[in-house]
Order: structure tokens, then sequence, then C-alpha cells
């Protein structure tokens, strides 16, 4: 079966470099895979010139953002925007973002291809006038110059500049090495892939012709410094230039060579098709492009195609492919690029050395190369998602819930500092720790690997004041540790919302949604991020009375209940609509052990039955529990405060039961990894040493052994992508 891609960019409706790149690929790729484009604006002759299938390469319409002339409408246009497509867009097995502002649209598995960020914050915010109280700015891929009062639009780009570095992406695509330095700049990500645009070699190659003439092909905006081109021409007594392209700078452009005294030496042309274009490339002497900051700049690539040398700046990717040998790179000075022109257009035994040089160097840059780079990278990610998906089945995943809330030195948290929550009777192994330490994070995520652990769920506060900061900060160093880690672990979070109203919660979901579940490590089953809810009497509240906003707020999460009760069909309906998993945190608190297993077991298979399938079958185990040096009152009317953990004998007992279930669990979790104050760690301790982390592997070994499938299932399945079952669905 082919693959399906979904292809999301803004418009395919105008003709430009990036357009071009876009619909080269489009042609070849419609042979190998089912692909939609969905876009705001579509212009089907692109198709039609570039022989595009239309019943192979489908085209879904998005709703286009209509904003009113508002000071602000930037933001609705550039934020609001591709929230909405989010809604419109259908299942795919891979999706490819195309250019800004794709990137802010969740659609996972996914490769953002940034051709270029939105560089009116970065680098052109300041082009034009500097001086005025009104400025003019261009956001791609619109075809004319908005204005607005420097003062708002200076608050517009800090919004769109902290949403913009704070987006992040699973895989990214440019296509220049120069551009992957300059994303590296502002995302802190290098690009996975380089794939340079690619040229159709024309069959009959004529050179430069000896008739003194220059050509520029492109968009008229300022940043293209088509004005330089025109002053350097000016120096020169003789010599031509042909124009072709279109653009907001037209007039002003048409101005320039009026007043420079060019009208004779000039030719603009527009609205030529391929054919058209190809014959202007064979009446010109060389080719001319002189932009900056230039992503890439295909030109320069099309006129070395037909033998052509060229005069270029050296601010762009062309001269990752182009040098010397080529043509002239000189600096963007009016007397640099006129003395550059009159050497070419002198010496035709010297434009015609560098033309034959220019067409040897672009012959290995084919748009075949380029589509077929970017295909391999959409195999590699499909078949780390299939043998995940695949190895998925072969047993259930093993993770731990997690505390990040531990603190020593100068303020110390969760060492014995507060008998109602925080007497700890067994220390840790190593001793007692901050969360936030690298080192100490690093030891658990290894201790975590000898385990056999896929994932940790990190358990993380919400009060009245929102998510806790020192939580948050250890949360932070855990997902940058993890990605950048040899061990193969995911994580996830868990919210705790016991002492927080609703705009806090909805404040702490809006920021794990937008800061931790995008992230390449967050833990992830089908494409879906996993976000767990510690179902408590206190959180049930809120649950109910913000059930639809709740349920709309969290719709691209796999939810989980890690509850306090178990699960019952005699529960309001309201508990298996929004949850997908049901999973009980404590276990062993239930009830007393002579009647807990049958309730686990009740609890597990009322909840497949309710989800028929459609839900993540859960089981939760725990080592033991004893609160008893804790003294909150409410833990005092507690009937289970002890249970022994008997040696390992408790932990066994529970992992045989289950290895015992009919139904397999997709996920099993345990309660915990290294909450101490209940005496359910498993991390290596001073009372109990290694003996957890070895019995937990044993179980772990025993779980792929268990629901293992036959060889013959495997056969195209990897050993890594089996034994790499942590990166899940990366």
């Amino acid at each position: 079966m082919r693959a399906s891609l979904g292809i999301i960019t803004e418009q395919l409706h105008n003709y430009g470099g990036s357009e071009i790149y876009l619909l080269e690929c489009l042609r070849r790729w419609q042979l190998k895979l089912d692909a939609v484009v969905y876009t705001t604006q579509f212009n089907s002759d692109l198709f039609r010139e570039y022989g595009i299938d239309e019943t192979r390469v489908q085209v879904r319409m998005l709703q286009n953002v209509e904003s009113e002339k508002s000071r602000f409408r930037l933001l609705d246009e550039l934020v609001v925007g591709p929230r909405l497509w989010e809604r419109q867009i259908g299942k795919h097995d891979i999706y490819f973002h195309y250019l800004f502002p794709t990137q802010f649209i969740k659609k996972s598995p996914s490769v953002w291809f940034a051709a270029e960020p939105l560089r009116m914050l970065y680098d052109l915010r300041h082009l034009k006038n500097i001086d005025s109280s009104i400025t003019t700015f261009h956001v791609y891929p619109r075809m004319q110059y908005d204005t607005a009062a420097k003062s708002d639009l200076n608050v517009m780009l800090q919004i769109l500049e902290e949403l913009d570095r704070s987006s992040s992406c699973e895989t990214l695509a440019t296509n220049s090495h120069m551009m992957s330095g300059y994303l590296e700049t502002i995302y802190g990500k290098q690009a996975d892939l380089v794939a340079h645009p690619g040229i159709n070699l024309p069959s009959e190659i004529n050179g430069p012709v000896d008739n003194r003439t220059a050509l520029y092909v492109g968009r008229f905006w300022s940043h293209k410094r088509i004005d330089l081109i025109l002053e350097s021409l000016a120096l020169l007594e003789d010599g031509n230039l042909i124009i072709v392209g279109g653009g907001a700078e037209e007039e002003y452009l048409l101005q320039l060579t009026k007043s420079l005294g060019l009208e004779q030496r000039v030719k603009y042309l527009s609205n030529l098709n391929n054919e058209q274009l190809q014959q202007v490339f064979k009446s010109v002497t060389c080719g001319i492009y002189t932009p900056v900051r230039e992503p890439f700049g295909i030109m320069p690539l099309e006129a070395a195609s037909h033998g052509l040398p060229v005069v270029v700046t050296p601010d762009g990717g062309y001269t990752e492919v182009l040098d010397d040998s080529c043509g002239l790179i000189v600096e963007p000075e009016p007397v640099k690029i006129a003395e550059a022109l009159d050497r070419l257009f002198s010496n035709h035994e010297l434009a015609s050395a560098m033309g034959a040089a220019a067409r040897k160097k672009v012959e290995q840059f084919t748009w075949d190369h380029t589509a077929n780079s970017l295909l391999e990278l959409f195999s590699e990610k499909l078949s780390v998602q299939e043998g995940v998906t695949s190895a998925k089945k072969t047993r259930p995943l093993l993770g731990a819930h997690y505390y990040p809330w531990y603190e020593t030195g100068d303020v110390v948290r969760h060492w014995n500092e507060n008998t109602d929550y925080a007497t700890v009777d067994d220390l840790p192994e190593s001793g007692v720790y901050s969360s936030a330490d690298p080192v100490v994070i690093q030891r658990h995520f290894d201790y975590a690997t000898q385990a056999g652990l896929d994932f940790l769920v990190i358990n993380l506060q919400v009060s009245g004041s929102g998510l806790d900061r020192r939580e948050l900060k250890a949360a932070d160093a855990m997902f940058d540790l993890c990605e950048n880690s040899e061990n193969r672990l995911s994580l996830c979070i868990m919210v705790s919302c016991d002492k927080a109203e609703s705009k806090s919660i909805s404040d702490a979901l809006m920021l794990i949604e937008n800061t931790y579940a995008q992230r390449p490590c967050y833990f992830r089953l089908n494409s879906k991020p996993i976000l767990w809810f510690f179902v408590t009497e206190s959180f049930i509240g809120h649950f109910f009375y913000n059930f639809a906003k709740l349920s709309e707020s969290t719709q691209c999460f796999h939810r989980i209940a890690a509850a306090g009760f178990c699960f019952s069909k005699c529960l309001p309906t309201h508990y298996g609509e929004f949850f997908d998993g049901w999973s009980l945190y404590s276990p062993l608190q239930i009830a007393e052990q002579s009647e807990c297993e049958a309730l686990w077991e009740s609890s597990y298979e009322e909840f497949a039955d309710l989800k028929s399938g459609k839900g993540l079958n859960l089981f939760g185990l725990c080592p033991g529990f004893d609160d008893r040096s804790l003294t909150q009152p409410h833990r005092r009317n507690s009937d289970c405060r002890d249970v022994a953990r008997d040696n390992t004998a408790t932990y066994s007992r529970m992992q045989e039961f289950c290895l015992q279930l009919q139904e397999k669990p997709d996920l099993v979790v345990i309660t915990s990894f290294n909450e101490f104050h209940e005496n359910t760690h498993i991390e290596p301790s001073q009372a109990f040493g290694f003996d957890y982390i070895k019995s937990t592997r044993q179980f772990s070994d025993k779980l792929r052994k268990q629901w293992s499938k036959p060889a013959s299932y495997l056969k195209e399945i990897t050993s890594e992508h089996v034994e790499s079952l942590a990166k899940t669905d990366r």
C-alpha cells in the first residue's frame, strides 16, 4: 500500500522559487505516494504546467483567514490561521509542513520544510523606513507590502517571535547549509536534511551570447536588491539587462530605470511560461543575482544549467553550489558589480569558460535528487513509525510515575521538612538530591534503562498560582537531557490539580501542549501524545463543571486517568467519554488485599468493554505502600496505610497478575519510580538496594516474551526498533 502524504502550505497560487520547489517535488512524488495538498489558495494552471495529475495529487482548500483591517490583523493571519487549518486536515501517514507558518500546526509524524523563517522578524525588520513612524513590511506569501505603525508592528513581532521560537518540529528540512545554520540560531536545532533545489537540465546548451546582456529572474522585493543591479548597470557606458518577474517593487523599479536613463537598455518581461523563459536564458551573456540573505536562490543555478556565467553577491545558499570558477562573486557595491559585468561583457572567452564550468557544477543538482532526498527522509520517519507501531504490538510498554519535586541546599523540599507530606523513612541509595540536577537525572535515566522501562510519567502539581516553577525547571532539564541521551526513554506529563482552579488548570494544559508535547522525546502512541490526569475527589468537581472545556483543550492528547478508585460502568458516562485509558494509581490501597485482585480485574475489563477496542488498556503495579509517617488528617482515615513489600513478594504478585490478563495491556505503569513519602519507590534505596530495579527488569523481560509475535511477524522490523520502544512514535 502506498503511503499517504499530507502537504500543508499556505498557498500554491503564485509563481516563485518556493512554489517551483514544491511543484517539482510533487511531479515526482505523485508516482510513489498518495498526496493531498492543503492550501488556502490554489492555481490549477501550475499543476498542468508541471505535469501533476489532480487525480493522483488531490487539493483540499483550507479556510482563508480574512482579518479586518485591524491594527493587529497579522496575528490573526499567522497565528489563528494555522490553528483553524489544523482542524480541517485529514489523517495521513506523514505530514509535510511547507514554509512559515505551517510549523504552528500540530500533526505527527511530520517534516517541516523551512526555506526560511519569518525573515521580517529577524533580519529584514529594519530594511525600510527605519526613521518613520509608519513601517512597510512583507510577509510571504503575500504579493504586496503591508504598512503599520512601528509601535504596533513591534508588538506583533514580539508576540510572533515568542511563539515562533517556542514552536518545535519533529524533523526539520531546509534548502541550504546557510539556512540550516541560520535556523539553528533561532530554533536551537540543526536541520535533519539539507535538500538543495534542483535543476531541469536543458538538453541543448547555447552558452553565453556575446551581446553584453545580463538577466535577472525573480520576484520584485526590496530584499532582492534589483535596484543595486540597475545602479551598477548605469555605471557602464553600454550593456543591457533583461528583468523577468513582477511584484510590489515594480513601480519603484520602473521609476528608477527612468531616472537612471536606462529605459533603452533595460527590458521588463512578465508572465512567461517555462518554454518562453528557457528562450530568454538562451539570449543573454550572463545571469545576475544580488539579494540579501537569500535562503537559496534557484535563478543562478538555472543560468548555470544553460552554460551561463553568473555575477552574484556572496549572501545566498547558491554559493554552496557555485564558486568563482562559475562566475564572479562580488560584494554588494555598484562599482564592484559594474566591474564584474563589464569583465564578462568584454571577454567572451572568459564568459564561455565560466559558463561551461557552471554547467558542470550543477549537473548533479537535479530535481530528481532533491525529491528523492526528501522521499528518503519520509521513508525513514515512516519506517521508524511502522517499526514502533509494529513493535508496540509485540508487548506492552512499561513506565513509571516520576516526581520532580525534590530539592536540597539552602531550601529543602520533600526531604523530611514537613510531616504532613514530606516524611521520608527510606532514603535514596545515593543520598538526597535535587530533581533539577542533570547528574541526578542522568542517573535516574540509567536506572530506568536498567529496569527495562520505556517511559517516565512526570508528575506536575497545579495550584492556584499555576504549575510549580521548581518542578518545571526539573522537567525542562529532563526533556533536554532525554533528547541528548543515549538512554532510550520517552517522557510524558501527569497533572495533579487538587488545589487548582479553572484558569490555572487551563493555563497549565496549554503550556504542556505547546512546550512539552511538541518535544521529540514526548511519549506518543499512534502519533498522539499522552497526557495523564491524577483523578481524585478534589479533581472530580472541576472535571464535571468544566467537562466541555477540558475536552476541547486536550483533544490532541490520549487522555489517561491515574485514578484513586476503580472504573465501573456505573460511573457517570463522562468518564468513559473523556478518558482513553484508565489506570489505578495506587492499586494496593483500593481494598483489603484479599479483595484487590477481583477489583483490579473488574476495573480493567469494564473499561476495555466500554471502549470496545477503541481505548488503551492499562494496568498499574505497585511494590508496596506505607504512608504511616505522614500526618495529614485525610490519611488517618484510610484503612490501607501499610501494605508490606515482603521482600518484593507483593510486587511479584502484581506482576504475575498482569501477565495473566486475557486482554493484553497497551501500557503498564508502576507507582512509582521515586515517591519516597508513601514508600512506593523502585529507585535504588538504602533499605532495598537495587532489588526493585532487578525485579522490574525481570518483569520487563517477561512482558517481551509473553506477548511477542512469531518471528515471521517481525521479519521487517529491525532489532533496534524492537529494543527501542521507548522512543515511541517519534
